[in-house]
């Protein structure tokens, strides 16, 4: 102790006297957090020079961004033909804006970026907004933006149109959405790959979905309705329904519009009935790599009383016990 005292005690006190050298030229320069009013002013003197010099350079820039907010108020300089006379990097900074807003799901900024995007000359992207509002399940966002002028029928991301869309993404707001852009005209048939928004709903076994759509107009053909049934048992268990949709001409290996097979749903679902069955029609039981295979599905399916079951069918019928891949995959435990 007595050596510490002699040599650590002035160290530490020197060190602490530096850490607040510091700290009182930080504060003298910036002032306390947050609180702008304490920042020192700059010399007027300096400011004019810097002005003066910069002058040329800054007219050359254009406005600052919080500039061309407040042109966007005021509605551009006088004599500057107010929005009309904005530049396509303008356009962009309202969309960009309609956009925030959109995820947001801030009907007030919404309104404004409307508003702003309707005078600058390049359109705003309403479709895109549309989509992304189905996406979030905003079905106030999306049901404003139908109100002033979105495109119903227009075609987003994996060319599925704003019907399939909600179906798919909207969420427990589906019904909703769905509801709204039928209402507004909407094409019930149209499809990708023979999938209509009624069809993704029937194999999804989504009851509500499946109300409002048909109230809306939306019917199946013989051919999907049978696919449909056959892949809604496949998930639900439904032995009956399985074999009802095979005698009407579903192919075992029928598949969702994103490619799952009836056999791996089946299998996931660990329903041994509809497993035999499939075998029983012939069903692939092995896919190319990359697919997701029926055997992957059942090791990767919860503990169940029939998981020993399927995995014993699908071996038994000669399924790949390396190929795991295309979804989860391991040893069998």
């Amino acid at each position: 102790m007595p050596e510490w005292n002699r040599v650590g005690m002035p160290a530490l006190a020197l060190a602490l006297g530096i850490i607040a050298g510091i700290a009182a030229a930080w504060f003298a320069f910036r002032g306390p957090a947050g609180d702008e009013d304490s920042m020192p002013m700059p010399d007027a003197k300096a400011v004019a020079s810097k002005g003066r010099a910069g002058g040329a350079e800054a007219a050359r820039a254009g406005p600052s961004s919080a500039e061309r907010n407040r042109l966007a108020r005021d509605g551009g300089e006088a004599g500057g033909g107010g929005f009309a006379s904005r530049s396509p990097a303008q356009g962009r900074d309202a969309q960009e804006r309609l956009m925030s807003a959109v995820y947001r799901g801030n009907v007030n900024d919404l309104r404004s970026a409307l508003e702003e995007g309707s005078g600058t000359g390049s359109p705003l992207d309403l479709r895109l907004a549309l989509s992304r509002a189905i996406d979030n399940g905003d079905s106030r966002i999306a049901g404003f933006l139908m109100e002033n002028g979105a495109p119903v029928n227009g075609v987003g991301d994996g060319g599925y149109s704003m019907l399939m869309r909600a179906v798919m993404f909207g969420g427990y707001a589906a019904p909703l959405i769905v509801a709204a852009l039928l209402d507004k005209g909407a094409d019930a048939q149209y499809s990708v790959n023979g999938w209509t928004a009624l069809a993704v709903a029937e194999a999804e076994n989504d009851e509500a979905l499946v109300e409002v759509l048909r109230k809306g107009g939306a019917v199946l053909d013989s051919e999907m309705s049978a696919k449909c049934m056959l892949l809604r048992a496949c998930m639900t268990g439904d032995l009956e329904s399985a074999r009802a949709g095979l005698a009407q001409g579903a192919s075992p290996d029928a598949s969702t519009l994103h490619g799952g097979r009836a056999i791996s749903l089946a299998a996931s679902c660990l329903n041994a009935g509809i497993v035999r069955l499939l075998i029983e029609k012939g069903v692939q039981v092995n896919f190319p790599k990359g697919e997701w295979q029926p055997l992957t599905a059942a090791v990767s399916a919860p503990c169940g009383e029939s998981r020993l079951e399927v995995i014993r069918l699908l071996l038994e019928a000669h399924a790949d016990a390396n190929a795991f891949g295309g979804c989860g995959g391991g040893e069998i435990p």
